[in-house]
């Protein structure tokens, strides 16, 4: 899989209150195009303290937020107890009803002591799925 450095909403950004992301993201040309790119939001550092964070995606025409900002929710509230080092919260292609712009809002239920988010979009992802429908091994008869 590859990351693109420019497109990531933070790297290892500390989330300990409710807060957007990082950076800003500018898909010129994207929109609501049929071949978004992914999006991964990960956990490199544990959260210790409070309850739950959610996830929403915020999108909209202007890079102020100002014009006629959609917030999609992409991960519902977890448990502090399930956002562990390591952890993937989200790995998908963008859904429908993007606009240029975007950035992440994280809530956070209760007060966190401790925590990272890295939000990064993606592009090739390996899925190790089998298109063909043959088990690894497999031979095929000509």
């Amino acid at each position: 899989m590859y990351v693109d450095a420019q497109d990531n909403y933070g790297i290892a950004q500390a989330v300990t209150t409710t807060a957007l992301s990082t950076n800003i993201i500018d898909h010129v040309g994207y929109g609501d195009d049929y071949n978004q790119p992914w999006l991964q939001i990960s956990v490199p550092t544990a959260f210790a303290g409070g309850t739950s964070l959610a996830i929403n995606l915020i999108t909209d025409y202007t890079s102020a937020f100002n014009g006629a900002p959609v917030t999609i929710p992409l991960v519902p509230a977890t448990p502090v107890a399930n956002l562990t080092a390591g952890a993937v919260l989200y790995k998908a292609q963008y859904p429908q009803g993007m606009h240029e712009f975007r950035q992440l809002q994280y809530v956070v239920v209760g007060t966190m002591t401790a925590g990272t988010i890295s939000a990064v979009d993606l592009i090739d992802v390996q899925t190790n799925r089998d298109k063909l429908g043959y088990s690894s091994g497999a031979g095929i008869n000509q």
